[in-house]
């Protein structure tokens, strides 16, 4: 009996452990010059879906450090570009991915990158105007 008990202790615990480090989502790093008004929380978007969101931010060498939460469901080839997009006066901003189609490998967990921001448009820069009023 003891010898069961014992043994049951251990599968138990083994299971806890196990199951704990199961994530629903993958979190990496992407470097930006500036994030505009990017904050904690801030969707991401992949081929209008919404894949994620930030998860934090901090300078870094002169630089903004974003930390993505991506659904684990999602695989982002390398490769792949990440923008920062203005959604408009009421939705903010974005971070928008672009898959890179051609690569084989995908993003890991706790993987740097780079990111970029989008063009802006006469009506971004209105927008970022008005925001910082």
């Amino acid at each position: 009996m003891i010898k069961f008990n014992k043994f049951y202790y251990i599968l138990m615990t083994f299971m806890f452990v196990a199951c704990k480090n199961i994530d629903s989502e993958y979190r990496f790093f992407v470097l930006f010059e500036n994030v505009k008004s990017l904050s904690n929380n801030s969707n991401i978007y992949c081929k209008g879906l919404k894949i994620g969101n930030v998860k934090s931010m901090s300078i870094n060498n002169n630089r903004v450090l974003v930390e993505l939460k991506i659904n684990n469901d999602i695989k982002i080839t390398t490769g792949s570009k990440f923008y920062i997009k203005n959604l408009g006066l009421i939705d903010g901003v974005s971070i928008d991915v672009l898959l890179d189609s051609i690569s084989k490998t995908y993003i890991k967990s706790n993987d740097t990158i780079i990111g970029y921001i989008k063009e802006e448009s006469d009506i971004d820069k209105l927008i970022d105007l008005i925001n910082k009023e």
